[in-house]
């Protein structure tokens, strides 16, 4: 078993989500009897107020952190700023409205058992309209033409690394962020996940 984790939670006008996801994260790390974690929301420019739920969270769980970024930096550089905060030995990546159920987060710990540095989440279904299930499908085509390097098909950011992992990512200091094609660009022994992403659990989509 793995001693301690680092949850990294990218957040952008999430205010009907963060408690929510907060919640069942908790129940998950809990279940698994680690001593040591910490949720870093990494809040980046809402325009809700995301923001006062988070102090209000952090008032009675001294776990969760928070990263208020002065503006929207974007998804990808909001990560970066999330795993250049986490101090744990495993580090997690998973969205802020709950398609990335935290309930996978075991499974990922089981391949990290197994000898793996990084476990990353295949999603064998996503709840989304044709259009964007159209969208994801030639983009994962289009990149892998282009690319020297493998990203796996219908992979995503969602993901457990070992602090080595983390970082060399950290070490690139790449500017131009694609996380995905990082993790896999830096090497190491990683393995796939399956599992079925959700819908949103509320709000709408800012990706």
């Amino acid at each position: 078993m793995i001693d301690s984790i680092s949850i990294v939670i990218p957040s952008y006008n999430e205010s009907k989500n963060i408690e929510e996801v907060h919640k069942r994260t908790t129940e998950v790390i809990k279940k698994m009897d680690i001593k040591k974690y910490e949720i870093i929301f990494v809040e980046n420019g809402s325009k809700d107020n995301s923001l006062d739920i988070l102090k209000k969270i952090n008032t009675v769980d001294k776990s969760v952190k928070i990263i208020s970024l002065s503006r929207n930096f974007g998804y990808q550089s909001a990560i970066a700023a999330g795993l250049k905060h986490s101090e744990n030995d495993y580090i997690c990546v998973m969205d802020g409205d709950l398609q990335d159920p935290p309930e996978i987060i075991p499974k990922f710990i089981e391949k990290i058992n197994e000898g793996y540095d990084v476990a990353y989440g295949i999603r064998i279904k996503r709840k989304a309209g044709f259009f964007k299930k159209l969208s994801y499908k030639l983009f994962y085509e289009i990149y892998a033409r282009l690319s020297e390097i493998d990203v796996p098909k219908q992979s995503g950011d969602f993901c457990l690394m070992k602090k080595k992992v983390v970082q060399n990512l950290i070490n690139l200091n790449e500017k131009n962020l694609f996380m995905r094609g990082l993790r896999s660009w830096v090497g190491y022994k990683q393995v796939g996940v399956e599992f079925e992403r959700d819908e949103r659990y509320a709000g709408q989509t800012n990706y």
